[in-house]
């Protein structure tokens, strides 16, 4: 076990653990490490090398509801469904050191239902929602997304994944509905 929900690491009381995201590099100390969320904003690292800790985000006392994570350009990114926002940490030398920026500035989505989302490498941010839908946005709009050749329809999502590599662009749904 790296750490758990209740664990003391510093001074710090793990709290539930939102979503898991490799940093190989990002705004903390280390390359090449664990990054772990949790619901009131905890930002968890480990390396064998340099064992677990954690730090608090700037304004997380803010949020709603924190689902899933990701990382692009070092700057990592919460889902954040109970605000209907991502939210944008600009990340330091070694640390994400200001509170958020809002990712969308002119409309606000409906994420009420998003589960999980990913980042492609051209800065494009594709959501999940429960229902088995995607949307996608770019620099803060949404942008057209459809689904082709799947053999039946997502029933319910539950998480996602995005291999994208230079050889290959797949995006992988866990659909516990359709028990796939």
């Amino acid at each position: 076990i790296v750490t758990q929900q209740g664990e003391v690491v510093g001074n710090h009381v793990i709290d539930t653990l939102v979503d898991l995201v490799w940093v190989e590099e990002g705004g903390v100390p280390q390359r090449n490490v664990l990054g772990a969320l949790t619901s009131s904003g905890q930002f968890i690292t480990y390396s064998p090398s340099w064992d677990v800790t954690v730090v608090a985000l700037p304004g997380a006392a803010n949020w709603g509801e924190a689902r899933a994570m990701a990382l692009f350009d070092r700057d990592l990114y919460v889902l954040d469904a109970g605000a209907n926002m991502i939210w944008r940490y600009a990340a330091g030398p070694d640390s994400y050191p200001r509170p958020p920026e809002p990712y969308f500035t002119d409309v606000t989505p409906d994420l009420g239902d998003a589960v999980d989302m990913e980042i492609d490498t051209n800065g494009n941010i594709y959501v999940l929602h429960e229902d088995g839908e995607m949307t996608k946005y770019f620099l803060g709009k949404q942008e057209p997304f459809i689904f082709e050749g799947l053999p039946q329809p997502v029933g319910r999502g539950a998480g996602l994944f995005m291999n994208v590599t230079q050889v290959d662009r797949t995006l992988f749904i866990a659909d516990p509905a359709g028990g796939r």
